[in-house]
């Protein structure tokens, strides 16, 4: 069975000393360092984009904003599909096994094709394999896209990717939760995320998380019902949570104004 984590803030990774990042005083972008196998917490080796997942990741921004030379992935001239090992703090991964302190996380492989892995390949739909960059450079310059220009990238590795245990903040174990006591006058239970209601939680009630499902940047638990069915909370949206189930890592932000 898979775990889902979120990927650390700078203010939280412990390998950045609790120090905003800085080159010359001036800060630079928030980037996590991915790495190509379970050692150290610097990047992993470089990944050469194939022209298919090269397309797939322009498609993805308005403006192609991620996928100019020094803008955002790929910071080698002499290979613009050169890409780095790298994302943002806040966004969620998907992990299936651990070694050495690392987490292995599922990734699209390099030497596959985007329609291999069906539709509805997105940050709303799937935010554990394609991850929102708040903020890029552009001319030298870092900057934040702008209203309804997020950025996004597609989480490839070539094959493998993994994250040190110490930068990240593992979903709370699935079990009990109880409703918020503001959650009035009661919590809807929906058929899906953002789905038709098909039940209610009251304040203070118990329920049981069986399932997660991150979507976006919100977070839905799964839970059975009196009735014996089956349906799906609003544990996290827009940062606000709606029951006891809580995270410290809060998900991409932009950058202040």
């Amino acid at each position: 069975m898979t775990t889902f984590a979120r990927l650390k803030h700078d203010t939280q990774r412990a390998s950045m000393n609790y120090k905003p990042r800085g080159i010359s005083g001036a800060l630079t972008a928030e980037t996590f360092p991915l790495q190509s196998k379970p050692d150290g917490v610097n990047k992993g080796d470089p990944i050469n984009y194939s022209d298919t997942w090269y397309k797939f990741d322009a498609a993805l921004s308005a403006h192609n904003w991620t996928m100019g030379v020094h803008n955002w992935l790929f910071n080698t001239e002499a290979n613009p599909q050169r890409a780095e090992s790298i994302s943002t703090g806040g966004n969620v991964v998907e992990i299936d096994s651990f070694q050495n302190n690392h987490a292995h996380i599922l990734s699209f492989n390099n030497a596959s094709n985007p329609a291999e892995y069906g539709t509805d390949l997105d940050y709303a739909h799937e935010p554990q394999l394609v991850h929102k960059v708040v903020c890029i450079q552009k001319n030298g310059i870092i900057t934040n896209p702008g209203a309804g220009l997020d950025a996004y990238n597609a989480l490839i590795g070539s094959p493998d990717l993994f994250v040190n245990m110490q930068d990240i903040e593992l979903f709370p174990a699935l079990g009990p939760v109880t409703i918020n006591a503001n959650a009035l006058p009661w919590l809807n239970v929906r058929q899906y995320a953002y789905g038709p209601a098909i039940g209610k939680v009251y304040p203070l009630q118990k329920v049981v998380i069986a399932r997660y499902n991150p979507v976006g940047s919100d977070v839905w638990g799964q839970i059975q019902m009196s009735n014996g069915l089956w349906g799906w909370i609003a544990l996290q949206i827009n940062r606000t949570f709606y029951t006891s189930w809580r995270m410290a890592t809060i998900p991409p932000i932009p950058p202040k104004s």
